[in-house]
């Protein structure tokens, strides 16, 4: 266990998830901003112990599959010492292993504690008898890994195709019909293509049934509460996440061309 804590550790309240940069030390620009669905979809879950989940946000960008848990707490007569929070997702037959992160600006860190909320990002203590809102968000760092690399390789495609254009064009237009087919050509160049397939093999958001178990584990390796949820993703929301995958690729290219990113969309359940 402590190997494996070690390895994967390196909306009422949708209003709390955050714009970010990418994660890494190549300064790429702000992530789009995210749409939220008007009519949240419902999640089923054990809401027992000191941590009650209330909403569950599914998110696809730049850093991969990213998932929200956002809730509220109230401890006992004892003090609790939360080190990790994990999330274990059965997807379609497959398992993913989520740890926190912080979706603050690469040279910012968010505050652990705002108020009443406290942000599950590192390791708190909760006071007996305290009670709040907490915050959770999530990636998979197996699939950040890989993405980051696709990333790399995308944003030196969008350097190119913006050196081409300032090659062939003295003066162009970076608005209406031009900017338009630049962005349709970027779309459907080759390489571009297949950077787009290797970004939709780490979307793992798709059609079916998710099973999730939360765990919050203490400084010695002792889970001291473990929540089990489910909900599904219809094809709908499995296609609304698809689209953000052609969005990646076109804010690669904004950001080159000095543009303004466009939003992606999530998914929202409320409990």
């Amino acid at each position: 266990m402590e190997n494996w804590i070690l390895i994967v550790a390196g909306s009422a309240l949708a209003v709390l998830i955050t714009t970010r940069l990418r994660h890494d030390d190549t300064p790429r620009g702000l992530s789009a901003p995210v749409s939220f669905p008007k009519t949240p979809a419902r999640f089923e879950a054990s809401n027992e112990g000191f941590f009650k989940i209330r909403v569950i946000a599914l998110e696809f960008d730049e850093i991969g599959p990213v998932i929200y848990i956002n809730g509220d707490f109230g401890a006992g007569q004892s003090r609790i010492e939360v080190d990790i929070v994990v999330a274990e997702l059965s997807i379609n037959g497959a398992v993913d292993n989520f740890v926190p992160f912080d979706p603050a600006l690469d040279n910012d860190q968010s505050d652990v504690r705002v108020g009443d909320l406290i942000n599950l990002i590192s390791p708190v203590w909760i006071e007996p008898g305290q009670r709040g809102k907490f915050r959770t968000p999530m990636l998979a760092p197996e699939r950040e890994e890989r993405i980051n690399e696709i990333m790399e390789r995308l944003d030196t495609a969008a350097g190119r195709m913006v050196d081409k254009l300032d090659a062939e064009f003295e003066n162009y237009s970076l608005e209406g019909d031009f900017l338009v087919k630049i962005e349709s050509d970027f779309l459907n160049d080759y390489v571009i293509k297949e950077i787009s397939r290797q970004i939709e093999g780490e979307l793992i958001w798709r059609a079916g049934r998710i099973d999730a178990v939360l765990r919050f584990f203490n400084s010695y390796e002792e889970v001291i509460e473990e929540i089990p949820a489910r909900f599904d993703i219809t094809i709908d929301d499995a296609m609304s996440l698809r689209e953000n995958i052609d969005e990646i690729i076109l804010n690669a290219l904004r950001i080159e061309m000095g543009l303004d990113t466009v939003s992606y969309n999530a998914i929202v359940y409320e409990y």
